[in-house]
């Protein structure tokens, strides 16, 4: 019989897989109805799943060093900003410094099918979301204070715009993916289109 969790062939009899140890499903022994294997399909990193991987681990990362040195540099000029936009700086290059080493975490557990994994990514997204949405409120209020010129806000505004619905794309991919939930079993997802 194939382990439902890694795919491997056990004994007919066998309660726990040879090759990952986990219990071997009681759909899967000769005395019950055989499964529906389409969940098999998409067990495993792969697809979408392994693109949000990539993107934590190695492409987020790497697109984000252009900008987080364009601040530090800003940020060792300190006398040639206001107070109000030194901050706003220095707010912005922890808060991407953070996400950044969040994004590397929670993507090292997805890699690893830790049994909390898509609860960190979970965590992970609606920390992002929570990122934007500060975003959108600093970028209305430097706007309306003058701080900034409004083709700058809404600059902001689109980018802001089109991180938050990111953060929701994604959100709601682990929530509904079949392979979120065949590669993760032990995490509570709800609904599983593919």
């Amino acid at each position: 019989m194939l382990c439902f969790h890694c795919g491997a062939a056990n004994l007919d009899d066998a309660l726990a897989c040879a090759n990952c140890g986990r219990q071997v499903a009681a759909h899967n022994r000769p005395d019950s109805s055989p499964p529906d294997s389409s969940p098999r399909r998409y067990m495993a990193v792969g697809g979408w799943l392994a693109f949000f991987i990539a993107a934590l681990l190695a492409i987020g990362p790497i697109i984000t060093i252009p900008s987080l040195l364009r601040e530090f540099h800003l940020l060792e000029a300190r006398s040639a900003l206001s107070e109000g936009r030194f901050l706003v700086i220095a707010f912005d290059f922890a808060a991407t410094i953070f996400l950044r080493l969040f994004g590397v975490y929670a993507g090292v557990k997805l890699w690893k099918l830790a049994p909390r994994a898509v609860h960190i990514a979970k965590r992970y997204l609606l920390s992002c979301g929570v990122y934007w949405t500060g975003v959108l409120s600093l970028t209305t209020a430097t706007s309306v204070m003058g701080l900034i010129s409004g083709a700058e806000a809404w600059r902001h505004v689109e980018h802001t715009a089109l991180g938050l619905f990111s953060v929701a794309l994604w959100y709601s991919y682990f929530e509904m993916s079949d392979r979120v939930a065949a590669t993760y079993p032990h995490s509570q997802v709800t609904a599983k289109p593919s």
